[in-house]
């Protein structure tokens, strides 16, 4: 229609670097998430999300670096690290991965478990002046992050830090995914194929840093 074809021209620029928009070209999906997004700015050292907490909104980053970093607890190292092997953190993923990426097709018990998972954060057992942030990956321009953990309903093993002076970003929040994962599964499948698989590679690299780690230690 007449007034996709404008807001897709309004975002153009945005759309022609996102990587979640690469190789979508259904207009409506498209406008649909645009429309949706909210912009939000945080400075140095914010916090956009907290380890252990369940995830609120997918983060697009227009400009700035957002770290995503493990927390060791310098007080009691062993114990900080040991709970990044213990399955809490990387069982269910690993088995909620595997048994997605078999399916040929995505049932209404993935809409029904996003819409229904609590909120509540994990209580933090470390004092946050003993603790040391190790870097395991930063998102920068036009990557975003969020959507996997979202749809399999695990906690953020990361705190996500910004780095840079300032961090541009758009969210679209988790009441926002839903409603257009109800209308567009398929091509919300096609983005997310490629999100696990990132995020399979994000927790292969946070166990090669606690290992190392725990060696040191």
């Amino acid at each position: 229609s007449l007034k996709n074809k404008l807001i897709i021209e309004m975002y153009k620029p945005l759309l022609k670097n996102l990587v979640f928009f690469k190789n979508i070209d259904n207009s409506d999906f498209i406008v649909k998430v645009v429309t949706s997004l909210k912009p939000l700015l945080s400075i140095k050292n914010d916090i956009v999300i907290e380890e252990g907490d369940y995830i609120k909104e997918i983060i697009f980053v227009k400009r700035g670096i957002i770290a995503l970093n493990i927390c060791i607890n310098l007080d009691e190292p062993e114990y900080s690290l040991k709970k990044y092997l213990g399955r809490n953190h990387f069982g269910k993923f690993d088995n909620s991965y595997k048994r997605l990426n078999s399916r040929k097709s995505i049932d209404e018990n993935v809409l029904n478990n996003i819409f229904n998972k609590s909120e509540e954060s994990l209580d933090h057992f470390y004092n946050d002046d003993n603790i040391e942030d190790i870097k395991i990956i930063e998102i920068r321009k036009n990557e975003h992050f969020g959507d996997a953990l979202m749809f399999l309903n695990e906690r953020c093993p990361l705190v996500a830090k910004v780095r840079t002076k300032t961090a541009e970003c758009l969210i679209l929040r988790k009441i926002e995914a839903i409603e257009i994962y109800s209308i567009y599964p398929n091509i919300w499948k096609r983005i997310n194929k490629k999100s696990l698989s990132n995020m399979a590679q994000i927790y292969k690299k946070i166990k090669k840093v606690v290992i190392e780690l725990s060696n040191r230690y």
